[in-house]
């Protein structure tokens, strides 16, 4: 029940995931877009990852989510119109509401990389709608203990 009902509150609350205008010059998508070949890898890490949430599984999950986490040239089918083109970041291509699955499983992995991604910047700028909801303040705290203790790379 509570699976069918988080489905539905994000489906409700996002209809499609964020999204940004694409650079002027990209006339091709999906060329460089990582989601076709990593996708089904996450989905296996995810799965051995949350049955564990320890090492090494986590680790290959973590990678996996962080090289996901760019736009490269990704694009969903609705995020090209006659005017205007549209890429998304590459975890959106997987499934949205998996992908709300991965940031959950990543806000609780105790491994200091997962922790890392969970409070960058890099991580706050691909939420969007109910994940900007859930996330940003938790990411955001998550990066002020990081930097408090000194353990947090990067500006």
């Amino acid at each position: 029940m509570n699976k069918l009902f988080l489905t539905l509150s994000i489906i409700a609350l996002q209809s499609f995931a964020f999204a940004a205008e694409a650079p002027p010059d990209m006339k091709q998508f999906n060329v460089h877009c990582p989601a076709e070949e990593l996708c089904p890898l996450i989905d296996i890490a995810y799965d051995k990852c949350r049955a564990t949430k320890k090492e090494p599984v986590c680790s290959v999950y973590v990678s996996l989510f962080e090289r996901l986490m760019p736009m490269y040239d990704c694009q969903h089918k609705i995020d090209h119109t006659p005017t205007k083109n549209y890429i998304t970041p590459a975890i959106y291509l997987c499934d949205e509401v998996k992908a709300f699955y991965y940031m959950e499983l990543l806000s609780k992995i105790e491994l200091l990389e997962a922790k890392r991604i969970f409070a960058s910047q890099d991580f706050r700028e691909i939420l969007d709608g109910y994940f900007w909801e859930a996330y940003f303040d938790l990411s955001h705290q998550l990066e002020k203990e990081l930097r408090s203790k000194g353990l947090m790379k990067g500006k």
